[in-house]
C-alpha cells in the first residue's frame, strides 16, 4: 500500500534548504527539524546468530529549529546454539537544534542531545545502564557549485557523529561517526537536464554511507572499531520516502557484527498527509 502511495503522489516535498531536499540516511542522522515518523524493518546475520528487527521513530518540531525525536526498536535474535531471544530495546530520545542554516548555500548545522535511558530487556539485549551525550549533526548540497559542474551539483554530503558515555555501570563511553553521499535525479532535472523515464527516474537518490561505531572510553568493556559501508537507494514522491540498502563489513569486528543484511525505511512527512500536524507550540 506504501509503495503505490509513492507512486501515485504528486512531487511536492518541501525544499527543506533552499532547493536542496536531503534524503533520510539509513544509519546517519538528518540535522533538518522535521514532523515526521520513519518505520525501519531490517534483517542482519550475525556469527552464528541472525537479527530481525523493526524500528520506529517519530519526530516533532516544536519551533522552526528546535524538534523532538522518540523511538524505540523491537529484536528478535534467532542463534544457532543457544535459544532464540526476542524484546524492546531501549528507548532513544533526541531533542535537536538547528543553530546554522543557508538557503543560498544549502548547508544546515545542528545539535542534539542524544538520550538513551535504559528502559528495554537487559534478558533480551538491552543496555544495562543508561547513556546519553552530545551529537553534531550537519549537511551541505554541492548546489553552488559553477554551472560548469552541473553534474557534481545534485551531491549532497550528510554527517553526524556523536559522544555517547555511560551513566552508570564500568565506564563504557560509545562514540558515533557517519558520513552520507547522496546523489539527487531531481535536482539533476531541475536544472535542466532531461531525464528517461521521469515520473520514476526523477524521484530516485543513490547513496552511500560510511558509518564507525566504538566502546572507545572505558576500563573493561572497550571495543574494537565497527567500521562498515552502507549503499543503498532512496525514492521520494510526495511526502513519501522510501530506501533500501544493504551493510559491508570493512574490518574483522564489523565481519563478525555483520555477514549479511537488508536494511529499509519509510519516511513520512506528517506536514502533507495530516491537517494541523506542523503546530508549533512555540
Amino acid at each position: 500500500m506504501a509503495v503505490l502511495l509513492i507512486a501515485t503522489a504528486a512531487s511536492n516535498l518541501y525544499a527543506q534548504t533552499g532547493k536542496r531536499v536531503f534524503i533520510e540516511p539509513l544509519v546517519t542522522e538528518d540535522a533538518t527539524p522535521d514532523n515526521e515518523l520513519e518505520l525501519a524493518p531490517g534483517w542482519n546475520r550475525e556469527h552464528h546468530a541472525s537479527d530481525f528487527n523493526f524500528e520506529g521513530s517519530i519526530e516533532k518540531q516544536i519551533t522552526q529549529n528546535i524538534s523532538i525525536e522518540v523511538g524505540q526498536a523491537y529484536d528478535s535474535v534467532s542463534r544457532s546454539r543457544e535459544h532464540s531471544s526476542e524484546g524492546w530495546d531501549g528507548i532513544e530520545i533526541m531533542p535537536k537544534w538547528m543553530f546554522f542554516s543557508s538557503a543560498e548555500h544549502e548547508t544546515v548545522f545542528a545539535i542534539a542531545a542524544d538520550l538513551l535511558p535504559s528502559t528495554g530487556d537487559p534478558v533480551k539485549g538491552a543496555e544495562t545502564h543508561s547513556r546519553g551525550g552530545p551529537r553534531l549533526m550537519w549537511e551541505k548540497g554541492l548546489g553552488d557549485l559553477p554551472a560548469n559542474l552541473e553534474w557534481l551539483r545534485p551531491i549532497a554530503i550528510q554527517n553526524d557523529m556523536g559522544y555517547l558515555p555511560s551513566w552508570g555501570g564500568p565506564q563504557a563511553d560509545e562514540m558515533v561517526f557517519n558520513l552520507a553521499l547522496s546523489y539527487s535525479l531531481q535536482y539533476l532535472a531541475d536544472s535542466g537536464t532531461p531525464l528517461p523515464l521521469p515520473l520514476l527516474s526523477d524521484g530516485l537518490s543513490p547513496f552511500v554511507e560510511f558509518n564507525y561505531d566504538q566502546v572507545a572510553v572505558g576500563r573493561r568493556e572497550n571495543t574494537p572499531p565497527d567500521l562498515r559501508v552502507t549503499p543503498g537507494l532512496a525514492y521520494l514522491r510526495g511526502p513519501y520516502q522510501i530506501s533500501v540498502g544493504t551493510q559491508v563489513a570493512l574490518n574483522q569486528t564489523a565481519s563478525h557484527n555483520v555477514q549479511a543484511a537488508v536494511l529499509t525505511l519509510l519516511v513520512i512527512d506528517l506536514d502533507e498527509i495530516i491537517p494541523g500536524a506542523g503546530w508549533m507550540p512555540l
